[in-house]
């Protein structure tokens, strides 16, 4: 007979979305492990009750109202207390008796250990990754959100059962608290890889993501190919996920032409997952700059593993996160920071590569990436 676990987590039911896929993919690997996973999670919309996601069933907790000012109310109360989702996660575990609860998040945390222990469920957590104040904007994240997050690392997280850990960095840490860990990175299924290079010209990078929140940032590729491509387009960047005007804002520039300022690089903003996929498959590098800080060397990137898996190779920076993945042109293009100059000798570097080359370079990264 298989045992039922609750997956439980504030944002996991946002469909597409980074932390959707990542329990999504898990879920995949608890099924082949005898498991039956039921999902407890946020609502983001008034409609959210019941939801199929890949034949999966979501539980959402209920919205009332769509109007901001409620909604804004109902998110602060659910960061303070978290009270809706764990009324939510009573009233499953009464309809289905889950013999694990697996949470991703903080928010409840502290009520799920005494649920726990109350009625004798396993509980074991999903680390995937861990900011720090100046990650966060305004005070209310920087100092009470960062805050718990912190206790939850240092004090509460002490008390599960096991994590789940999706980098080496969250690994190590909870192994030096002689906490059960098992580190499982992003996975994702064995996609129709194209290895075939039609053409070099121009070199295709893609970025796939969202800027916000100071995690990623895509500037110094963009000013690298202001140098590269002075008389054509040698090299050219796809941004899906963002628009002009959103990058914009970000680099708090309002008067700057596409044509002016952007030569090879074409915003495209938020696409259905899969045509995002298929612009993906098209490139021949993906690109993705963190800065050097806790983040990146606990988080592992979602977009990463999947680039790894679709045969696209990986520029990025040393951070000592998801690049240790990267042997320097050999599966990849590791860039020593993120310095203009550095990332415009690692693009003279790759336009020196003749689609042979280019070719058995994706070959070794799915084949990387397959084993890893």
């Amino acid at each position: 007979m298989r045992k039922n676990i609750l997956y439980v987590g504030e944002s996991i039911g946002k469909e597409n979305s980074a932390m959707n896929i990542h329990v999504v993919n898990i879920e995949k690997l608890l099924l082949l492990a005898g498991y039956n996973v039921i999902y407890c999670c946020k609502s983001d919309y008034i409609t959210d009750s019941i939801k199929t996601i890949e034949e999966f069933s979501f539980y959402y907790t209920k919205l009332w109202s769509n109007n901001i000012i409620y909604r804004k109310i109902y998110s602060f109360i659910e960061v303070v207390s978290g009270w809706s989702l764990f009324k939510l996660v009573e009233q499953l575990c009464d309809e289905f008796y889950p013999d694990v609860i697996l949470y991703y998040g903080t928010n409840v945390e502290s009520k799920l250990i005494h649920l726990c222990k109350i009625k004798n469920i396993k509980l074991v957590l999903d680390k995937v990754d861990w900011f720090e104040k100046d990650d966060r904007k305004g005070i209310f994240n920087q100092y009470y959100v960062q805050k718990k997050i912190d206790k939850s690392f240092y004090d509460l997280d002490l008390y599960a059962n096991g994590v789940i850990a999706i980098s080496d960095y969250i690994f190590e840490f909870f192994k030096s608290k002689n906490v059960k860990t098992i580190k499982i990175p992003p996975i994702f299924k064995q996609y129709n890889t194209v290895f075939f290079v039609e053409s070099i010209q121009p070199v295709k990078l893609i970025y796939c993501g969202t800027l916000g929140g100071n995690k990623d940032t895509i500037t110094p590729i963009i000013d690298a190919l202001q140098k590269i491509n002075c008389t054509e387009n040698l090299v050219t960047l796809d941004v899906v996920g963002v628009t002009l005007e959103d990058y914009r804002q970000i680099i708090k520039n309002d008067y700057l032409s596409e044509e002016e300022a952007f030569k090879g690089v074409f915003f495209h903003g938020r696409i259905p997952h899969e045509d995002a996929l298929v612009m993906l498959q098209n490139s021949h590098f993906s690109v993705l700059l963190r800065e050097n800080k806790r983040y990146a060397k606990a988080g592992f990137s979602t977009k990463f593993a999947e680039s790894m898996m679709m045969a696209v190779p990986v520029i990025c920076n040393k951070v000592g996160g998801a690049d240790k993945c990267i042997t320097d042109g050999v599966n990849g293009f590791l860039i020593e920071n993120n310095s203009v100059q550095k990332v415009v000798d690692v693009l003279e570097r790759i336009l020196l590569l003749n689609q042979n080359e280019i070719m058995c370079m994706k070959k070794r990264t799915v084949n990387y990436a397959s084993k890893y």
